[in-house]
């Protein structure tokens, strides 16, 4: 039976997952060659291999590496004795791609030159980015941030998973800002994350880990009162 409601979006979401897929197999397979040749691993993050991403089905454009000078794992574990990945992709603007082919802009495109042409476009705007920071730490590290560790958490057993405790209803209403305080529980990753009243960030609160055989140290997240 055809979803009269959500049928766009579970096709835009299959749309999504689709190209995503072709993305990353893209990625994976020029490293596949590098490890193939017996190059080896690139130390400095700017000169491994960039991202490629299709756009519009029929255009490849390809991302780049930023902040590389924060990527170096060597000097973040002489700094702070762990190991730290933390890496930035920019990619570039759809939207100057399409001004680029908009005919009301004027621009001669390759076709129009039987595929002998092609041109150049600068553009200021800002380019999507993600930045992912992966951080070697242990269980009692993240207690300040999860409800169920904490001392006088209310919570009860889950009736699924054997151990696993829950937090009771009404919990967000306990991951709150203790009278008189500005920020939220501190931990020994304050730094890395850039959390607490030296950065004047708030750190996030999670309910529970959630404990799996396959996904042991799953992080449960949830909408908390305090708007984390």
């Amino acid at each position: 039976m055809l979803d009269k409601v959500y049928q766009v979006t579970h096709f835009d979401g299959f749309t999504d997952q689709s190209t995503a897929n072709h993305n990353i197999i893209s990625f994976m397979d020029t490293w596949s060659l590098i490890m193939e040749g017996g190059m080896g691993v690139p130390p400095n993050l700017s000169t491994r291999p960039q991202a490629p991403a299709m756009l519009f089905d029929n255009t490849t454009v390809t991302g780049r590496w930023v902040f590389t000078e924060s990527s170096n794992i060597t000097a973040a574990y002489a700094n702070y004795r762990r190991i730290i990945n933390n890496v930035t992709l920019s990619m570039p603007h759809a939207g100057v791609f399409a001004a680029a082919r908009d005919s009301k802009n004027g621009i001669l495109q390759p076709e129009d030159l039987d595929g002998l042409g092609e041109y150049s476009v600068r553009a200021s705007v800002v380019s999507p980015s993600i930045n992912v920071l992966c951080v070697n730490t242990n269980k009692t590290e993240l207690d300040p941030l999860i409800y169920t560790s904490w001392p006088h958490a209310n919570t009860s057993d889950s009736p699924d998973v054997a151990g696993q405790k829950i937090p009771m209803p009404g919990y967000l209403n306990e991951m709150q800002l203790a009278p008189g305080k500005e920020f939220l529980n501190s931990t020994t990753l304050d730094d890395i994350f850039e959390w607490g009243p030296n950065y004047d960030r708030q750190p996030p609160l999670f309910p529970m880990v959630c404990q799996s055989p396959i996904t042991p140290l799953q992080v449960l997240t949830s909408p908390a009162a305090n708007g984390l």
